[in-house]
Protein backbone atom coordinates (compact mmCIF):
# COMPACT_ATOMS: atom_id res chain seq x y z
CA UNK A 1 0.00 0.00 0.00
CA UNK A 2 1.07 3.60 -0.50
CA UNK A 3 0.21 7.01 0.88
CA UNK A 4 1.23 9.71 -1.58
CA UNK A 5 3.70 12.33 -0.29
CA UNK A 6 1.40 15.08 -1.57
CA UNK A 7 -1.46 13.94 0.66
CA UNK A 8 0.10 14.01 4.14
CA UNK A 9 -3.08 15.29 5.77
CA UNK A 10 -5.11 12.19 4.80
CA UNK A 11 -2.79 9.76 6.61
CA UNK A 12 -4.52 6.96 4.73
CA UNK A 13 -2.84 4.12 2.85
CA UNK A 14 -4.36 2.89 -0.41
CA UNK A 15 -3.74 -0.39 -2.30
CA UNK A 16 -0.86 0.01 -4.76
CA UNK A 17 0.70 -3.34 -5.75
CA UNK A 18 -0.28 -6.92 -4.96
CA UNK A 19 2.13 -9.83 -5.39
CA UNK A 20 0.19 -13.09 -5.19
CA UNK A 21 3.41 -15.04 -5.16
CA UNK A 22 6.91 -13.77 -4.42
CA UNK A 23 9.69 -16.28 -3.83
CA UNK A 24 12.71 -13.95 -3.46
CA UNK A 25 14.30 -12.95 -0.16
CA UNK A 26 15.18 -9.48 -1.45
CA UNK A 27 12.77 -6.88 -2.78
CA UNK A 28 14.12 -4.30 -5.25
CA UNK A 29 12.21 -1.03 -5.02
CA UNK A 30 11.57 0.13 -8.63
CA UNK A 31 13.08 3.53 -9.37
CA UNK A 32 10.05 4.60 -11.40
CA UNK A 33 7.72 4.38 -8.38
CA UNK A 34 6.82 7.81 -6.98
CA UNK A 35 8.00 9.06 -3.62
CA UNK A 36 5.70 8.91 -0.64
CA UNK A 37 4.95 6.80 2.41
CA UNK A 38 4.88 3.04 1.78
CA UNK A 39 3.72 0.12 3.92
CA UNK A 40 4.78 -3.40 2.95
CA UNK A 41 2.77 -6.35 4.27
CA UNK A 42 4.26 -9.85 4.08
CA UNK A 43 2.82 -13.28 5.00
CA UNK A 44 4.56 -16.61 4.44
CA UNK A 45 2.47 -19.31 2.78
CA UNK A 46 3.49 -22.97 2.30
CA UNK A 47 1.92 -26.34 1.71
CA UNK A 48 0.78 -28.39 4.68
CA UNK A 49 1.02 -25.56 7.22
CA UNK A 50 -0.93 -22.54 8.39
CA UNK A 51 0.03 -19.14 6.90
CA UNK A 52 2.34 -17.13 9.14
CA UNK A 53 1.17 -13.99 10.98
CA UNK A 54 1.25 -10.90 8.81
CA UNK A 55 4.35 -8.71 9.18
CA UNK A 56 4.34 -4.99 8.29
CA UNK A 57 7.05 -2.42 7.69
CA UNK A 58 6.44 1.27 6.96
CA UNK A 59 8.97 3.56 5.28
CA UNK A 60 9.30 6.89 3.50
CA UNK A 61 10.58 7.17 -0.08
CA UNK A 62 12.10 10.26 -1.65
CA UNK A 63 10.70 11.67 -4.88
CA UNK A 64 12.96 12.05 -7.91
CA UNK A 65 16.59 10.98 -8.02
CA UNK A 66 17.25 8.04 -5.66
CA UNK A 67 20.82 7.23 -6.67
CA UNK A 68 23.32 6.31 -3.88
CA UNK A 69 24.91 9.77 -4.17
CA UNK A 70 21.54 11.47 -3.94
CA UNK A 71 20.53 9.32 -0.97
CA UNK A 72 23.77 10.22 0.83
CA UNK A 73 23.20 13.94 0.28
CA UNK A 74 19.62 13.56 1.47
CA UNK A 75 20.85 11.87 4.65
CA UNK A 76 23.34 14.68 5.24
CA UNK A 77 20.59 17.31 4.81
CA UNK A 78 18.32 15.80 7.45
CA UNK A 79 19.46 18.28 10.11
CA UNK A 80 17.95 21.20 8.14
CA UNK A 81 15.17 19.52 6.18
CA UNK A 82 11.53 20.35 6.70
CA UNK A 83 9.89 18.27 4.00
CA UNK A 84 6.29 19.45 3.57
CA UNK A 85 3.11 20.38 5.35
CA UNK A 86 2.36 22.33 8.50
CA UNK A 87 4.98 23.34 11.08
CA UNK A 88 5.15 25.48 14.19
CA UNK A 89 7.92 27.73 15.53
CA UNK A 90 8.68 29.22 18.92
CA UNK A 91 11.61 31.29 20.13
CA UNK A 92 12.79 33.44 23.00
CA UNK A 93 15.34 36.24 22.82
CA UNK A 94 16.89 37.80 25.93
CA UNK A 95 19.28 40.75 26.04
CA UNK A 96 20.30 44.08 27.46
CA UNK A 97 18.24 46.71 25.64
CA UNK A 98 19.87 49.89 24.27
CA UNK A 99 17.17 52.54 24.11
CA UNK A 100 17.43 56.01 22.56
CA UNK A 101 14.76 58.67 22.08
CA UNK A 102 14.54 62.30 21.00
CA UNK A 103 11.20 64.09 21.19
CA UNK A 104 10.85 67.47 19.46
CA UNK A 105 7.41 68.11 20.94
CA UNK A 106 8.66 67.94 24.54
CA UNK A 107 12.20 69.15 23.84
CA UNK A 108 13.74 66.17 25.65
CA UNK A 109 15.95 63.21 24.85
CA UNK A 110 16.53 59.99 26.77
CA UNK A 111 18.86 57.02 26.44
CA UNK A 112 19.45 54.08 28.72
CA UNK A 113 20.25 50.38 29.00
CA UNK A 114 17.97 47.84 30.63
CA UNK A 115 17.06 44.14 30.55
CA UNK A 116 14.53 42.89 27.99
CA UNK A 117 13.30 39.92 26.05
CA UNK A 118 11.04 38.79 23.20
CA UNK A 119 8.87 35.69 22.91
CA UNK A 120 7.76 34.55 19.44
CA UNK A 121 5.29 31.90 18.24
CA UNK A 122 4.24 31.10 14.71
CA UNK A 123 2.59 28.69 12.33
CA UNK A 124 3.57 27.93 8.74
CA UNK A 125 3.06 25.64 5.78
CA UNK A 126 5.26 24.40 2.94
CA UNK A 127 3.67 23.00 -0.21
CA UNK A 128 4.66 19.38 -0.98
CA UNK A 129 4.53 19.97 -4.74
CA UNK A 130 6.28 23.35 -5.06
CA UNK A 131 8.93 25.42 -3.31
CA UNK A 132 6.35 27.86 -1.95
CA UNK A 133 4.85 28.24 1.49
CA UNK A 134 3.77 30.82 4.04
CA UNK A 135 3.91 31.55 7.76
CA UNK A 136 2.60 33.93 10.38
CA UNK A 137 4.62 35.14 13.39
CA UNK A 138 3.41 36.90 16.55
CA UNK A 139 5.93 38.27 19.03
CA UNK A 140 5.59 40.01 22.35
CA UNK A 141 8.50 42.01 23.77
CA UNK A 142 9.17 43.87 26.97
CA UNK A 143 11.80 45.51 29.13
CA UNK A 144 12.10 46.87 32.65
CA UNK A 145 12.21 50.57 33.37
CA UNK A 146 12.03 52.08 36.82
CA UNK A 147 10.46 48.93 38.26
CA UNK A 148 7.79 48.78 35.55
CA UNK A 149 7.56 46.41 32.59
CA UNK A 150 6.95 48.14 29.25
CA UNK A 151 5.54 45.73 26.64
CA UNK A 152 5.00 45.92 22.89
CA UNK A 153 4.01 43.46 20.14
CA UNK A 154 4.41 42.81 16.43
CA UNK A 155 2.83 40.59 13.77
CA UNK A 156 4.26 39.53 10.42
CA UNK A 157 2.80 37.39 7.62
CA UNK A 158 5.23 36.06 5.03
CA UNK A 159 5.23 34.22 1.76
CA UNK A 160 8.13 31.75 1.64
CA UNK A 161 10.23 30.41 -1.20
CA UNK A 162 12.83 27.67 -0.78
CA UNK A 163 15.84 26.93 -2.97
CA UNK A 164 16.37 23.26 -2.09
CA UNK A 165 18.40 21.78 -4.95
CA UNK A 166 21.71 22.60 -3.26
CA UNK A 167 24.17 19.97 -2.13
CA UNK A 168 24.00 20.31 1.67
CA UNK A 169 22.27 23.63 2.14
CA UNK A 170 19.01 25.45 1.59
CA UNK A 171 18.03 29.10 1.11
CA UNK A 172 14.65 30.42 2.23
CA UNK A 173 13.28 33.83 1.22
CA UNK A 174 10.51 35.57 3.18
CA UNK A 175 8.42 38.57 2.17
CA UNK A 176 5.15 40.11 3.28
CA UNK A 177 3.47 42.76 5.46
CA UNK A 178 4.10 43.42 9.15
CA UNK A 179 2.74 45.46 12.05
CA UNK A 180 5.12 46.65 14.78
CA UNK A 181 4.84 48.54 18.07
CA UNK A 182 7.58 50.39 19.97
CA UNK A 183 7.26 52.09 23.38
CA UNK A 184 8.28 55.73 23.57
CA UNK A 185 9.52 56.89 26.96
CA UNK A 186 9.40 60.67 26.98
CA UNK A 187 11.57 62.08 29.73
CA UNK A 188 10.91 65.24 31.68
CA UNK A 189 13.27 68.19 31.84
CA UNK A 190 15.40 66.50 34.52
CA UNK A 191 16.11 63.45 32.32
CA UNK A 192 17.35 65.01 29.10
CA UNK A 193 20.43 64.46 26.96
CA UNK A 194 21.16 60.86 27.78
CA UNK A 195 20.97 60.90 31.58
CA UNK A 196 19.68 57.72 33.18
CA UNK A 197 15.87 57.95 33.58
CA UNK A 198 15.59 54.87 35.78
CA UNK A 199 15.42 57.14 38.81
CA UNK A 200 13.85 60.07 36.96
CA UNK A 201 10.29 60.74 35.89
CA UNK A 202 9.09 59.82 32.41
CA UNK A 203 5.93 59.30 30.40
CA UNK A 204 5.42 56.09 28.45
CA UNK A 205 3.54 56.10 25.15
CA UNK A 206 3.36 53.72 22.19
CA UNK A 207 4.10 54.08 18.48
CA UNK A 208 2.84 51.56 15.92
CA UNK A 209 3.48 51.22 12.18
CA UNK A 210 2.76 49.06 9.11
CA UNK A 211 5.09 48.17 6.27
CA UNK A 212 6.71 45.46 4.13
CA UNK A 213 9.13 42.87 5.46
CA UNK A 214 11.90 41.08 3.52
CA UNK A 215 14.09 38.31 4.90
CA UNK A 216 16.46 35.52 3.92
CA UNK A 217 17.75 32.42 5.73
CA UNK A 218 20.70 30.25 4.74
CA UNK A 219 20.68 26.75 6.28
CA UNK A 220 23.71 24.42 6.07
CA UNK A 221 23.94 20.82 7.25
CA UNK A 222 27.18 19.68 8.89
CA UNK A 223 25.94 16.20 9.81
CA UNK A 224 22.54 14.43 9.69
CA UNK A 225 21.76 16.06 13.06
CA UNK A 226 23.91 19.21 13.31
CA UNK A 227 23.73 22.33 11.15
CA UNK A 228 23.59 26.10 11.34
CA UNK A 229 21.47 28.99 10.07
CA UNK A 230 22.39 32.56 9.08
CA UNK A 231 19.51 35.02 8.70
CA UNK A 232 18.78 38.63 7.90
CA UNK A 233 15.51 40.60 8.01
CA UNK A 234 14.57 44.11 6.92
CA UNK A 235 11.42 45.92 8.09
CA UNK A 236 10.47 49.14 6.28
CA UNK A 237 8.04 51.38 8.15
CA UNK A 238 5.80 53.00 5.55
CA UNK A 239 2.50 53.88 7.24
CA UNK A 240 1.47 54.81 10.74
CA UNK A 241 -1.06 52.90 12.80
CA UNK A 242 -0.71 55.37 15.70
CA UNK A 243 1.69 58.01 17.01
CA UNK A 244 1.54 59.94 20.30
CA UNK A 245 0.87 63.26 18.54
CA UNK A 246 -1.21 61.77 15.67
CA UNK A 247 1.32 62.99 13.09
CA UNK A 248 2.47 60.83 10.17
CA UNK A 249 5.64 58.80 10.29
CA UNK A 250 8.79 59.37 8.28
CA UNK A 251 9.72 56.05 6.58
CA UNK A 252 12.55 54.20 8.31
CA UNK A 253 14.29 50.83 8.27
CA UNK A 254 14.52 48.31 11.13
CA UNK A 255 16.97 45.39 10.92
CA UNK A 256 17.60 41.95 12.38
CA UNK A 257 20.57 39.63 11.76
CA UNK A 258 21.51 36.36 13.39
CA UNK A 259 23.49 33.13 13.34
CA UNK A 260 22.26 29.98 15.10
CA UNK A 261 23.47 26.42 15.48
CA UNK A 262 20.81 23.78 14.86
CA UNK A 263 20.31 20.25 16.17
CA UNK A 264 17.76 17.72 14.88
CA UNK A 265 16.17 16.48 18.09
CA UNK A 266 13.87 14.03 16.27
CA UNK A 267 12.15 13.58 12.92
CA UNK A 268 9.77 16.38 13.90
CA UNK A 269 11.75 18.63 16.28
CA UNK A 270 14.65 20.94 15.41
CA UNK A 271 16.24 23.12 18.10
CA UNK A 272 18.47 26.15 17.53
CA UNK A 273 20.49 28.47 19.74
CA UNK A 274 22.62 31.45 18.79
CA UNK A 275 23.16 35.18 18.48
CA UNK A 276 20.78 37.80 17.07
CA UNK A 277 21.27 41.53 16.59
CA UNK A 278 18.05 43.51 16.36
CA UNK A 279 17.36 47.23 16.04
CA UNK A 280 13.87 48.72 15.69
CA UNK A 281 13.56 52.36 14.64
CA UNK A 282 10.56 54.62 14.16
CA UNK A 283 10.63 58.28 13.09
CA UNK A 284 7.54 60.47 13.08
CA UNK A 285 6.84 64.12 12.43
CA UNK A 286 6.78 66.72 15.18
CA UNK A 287 3.69 68.71 16.02
CA UNK A 288 4.55 72.10 14.54
CA UNK A 289 1.81 73.86 16.46
CA UNK A 290 3.26 72.98 19.85
CA UNK A 291 6.82 71.91 19.18
CA UNK A 292 9.30 73.17 21.74
CA UNK A 293 12.52 72.15 20.02
CA UNK A 294 12.07 73.59 16.53
CA UNK A 295 15.69 72.81 15.70
CA UNK A 296 14.82 69.07 15.86
CA UNK A 297 13.12 67.99 12.66
CA UNK A 298 11.33 64.89 13.95
CA UNK A 299 10.60 62.57 16.84
CA UNK A 300 12.79 59.49 16.95
CA UNK A 301 12.81 56.23 18.94
CA UNK A 302 15.26 53.33 18.69
CA UNK A 303 15.27 49.98 20.55
CA UNK A 304 18.30 47.79 19.89
CA UNK A 305 20.04 44.85 21.45
CA UNK A 306 22.40 41.90 21.06
CA UNK A 307 20.20 38.89 21.83
CA UNK A 308 20.77 35.34 22.98
CA UNK A 309 18.23 33.47 20.85
CA UNK A 310 16.57 30.13 21.64
CA UNK A 311 14.49 28.75 18.74
CA UNK A 312 12.66 25.54 17.83
CA UNK A 313 10.65 24.19 14.88
CA UNK A 314 8.11 21.38 14.99
CA UNK A 315 6.71 19.58 11.94
CA UNK A 316 3.14 18.41 12.47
Amino acid sequence: TRRSSDLPAKKKFEPFKNFESYAETKFEFPKDWDGGFYRLKVRAIANFREPSPESKVQFKVRNGDRSPTSEYQLTMKQSIDRITGWYGVASYLVTQIDYANANADSGTATSYKTLGGTGRVGLGYFSPKTSWGFNGILDHSGFLLGGKALTFSSVEISGLYRVRDLERSEVRFLFGPYYKEIPETIGTSDSISGTDPLTKSYESKKISVFGPHLGAEYWYSLTPKIGFQVNGHLYYSMMKASTPNSQDINPSLSTQFGILGSYKLSDRWTGLIGYTYRKDEIHYKKNDASAIANNIDENYTSVGGNYLNFYCEYEF
